[in-house]
């Protein structure tokens, strides 16, 4: 007795479209040919509905031919080449010239480059005690960043540091409670100018065996592999160091010294 061959059941091309999806795709259908091609591709929202759309257009005349291959630009995916490649044969066996859209043969697998992200440092301003905030971030592979925080001075050394893992959205939310924060002035610098303020610091005292040390040494060398430092102060880049007026300071001098932002910090008043 022979078997019976189960019949394979056509599969549906719309299955896999939500009704939303569906109702576009009808819409769209409708309001050809007076629809404009670059509007209809602005509603395809997926490869997907794109094939859908080709497979459910009806070949009429060479008027659709121009939807076909806007849409064939627009979306390079294999399944909406192929309903594209498809529906112009049959516009073509009924006549009509058309372009031939040529398979690419070379395409492999739509990788996205992951984007380099560039290092992030800020410093802030010495208040009274010579003391200042110092953050850096460093981006980790493939996203994310290593994040680190610290209150150094150059006399007494690392006096606070902690560091971990942020996302970029995370870091970001970090360094803007820095730049926003009414009790230091943050200012964005590069991470060779942070990581050699970081170094100076932990020089300054790098024998004691306090937590900041520690913690500053073991992601120490993660940022010089990262930065190069710095053999003089970054200000010599915008002011040479033989222009520097070496000479008395005047009372004209002191009074704009005073009244900049970063002095907020200082305590003068002998009251205070």
């Amino acid at each position: 007795m022979r078997k019976r061959k189960k019949s394979r059941k056509k599969r549906s091309t719309a299955q896999s479209l939500t009704p939303e999806q569906e109702a576009v795709v009808s819409s769209l259908v409708a309001s050809l040919p007076s629809a404009d091609a670059q509007q209809v591709i602005s509603q395809l929202s997926s490869p997907l509905v794109a094939r859908v759309f080709l497979e459910k257009l009806t070949p009429k005349d060479e008027t659709v031919i121009e939807l076909v291959l806007a849409v064939s630009e627009a979306f390079p995916q294999k399944e909406v080449q192929k309903a594209a490649r498809k529906l112009l044969f049959k516009l073509k066996t009924r006549g009509y010239k058309v372009p031939e859209i040529k398979k690419d043969l070379d395409s492999g697998p739509i990788i996205k480059p992951v984007m380099e992200e560039k290092p992030e440092a800020l410093l802030g301003s010495y208040d009274s005690a010579g003391t200042r905030g110092v953050m850096v971030a460093i981006p980790r592979f493939p996203k994310g960043f290593d994040v680190a925080m610290g209150v150094i001075s150059e006399a007494q050394g690392m006096l606070e540091f902690f560091y971990g893992a942020y996302s970029k959205k995370g870091m970001k939310e970090f360094k803007q409670a820095l730049q926003q924060s009414d009790e230091m002035t943050m200012v964005e610098t590069s991470l060779d100018h942070a990581a050699t303020a970081l170094e100076k610091a932990y020089e300054a005292n790098k024998e004691a065996s306090n937590d900041a040390v520690k913690g500053y040494a073991e992601f120490r060398s993660l940022l010089l592999d990262k930065a190069n430092l710095l053999g003089h102060p970054p200000i010599y880049e915008s002011v040479p160091e033989g222009d520097i007026d070496t000479g008395l300071v005047t009372e004209t001098n002191l009074e704009r010294l005073f009244s900049h932002p970063l002095m907020n910090s200082f305590i003068i008043s002998n009251e205070k």
